[in-house]
């Protein structure tokens, strides 16, 4: 769990609060979450104009998920 927490933020708090992110969304992938929050407010939240950044961001979701739960000994995780 250590080297989860010893990455690196690829964007500074002071980022995240100008792009309104609540404090629960602030984790290693906010710099997608920016990205595809952008995106949406451009195109008046139309599911198909974002799908590659929402995708982005749905596929570190889960490989941070698949990190903690092999830190945390658990098997067949992520296939």
């Amino acid at each position: 769990a250590e080297e989860l927490a010893a990455r690196p933020m690829k964007v500074t708090a002071e980022e995240m609060e100008a792009a309104q992110l609540p404090l629960e969304w602030r984790g290693h992938f906010a710099h997608i979450l920016i990205n595809l929050n952008k995106c949406r407010r451009a195109t008046m939240w139309m599911p198909w104009q974002c799908e590659h950044d929402r995708h982005a961001y749905e596929e570190c979701q889960y490989g941070e998920w698949v990190e903690r739960c092999k830190a945390a000994g658990m098997t067949n995780v992520g296939h």
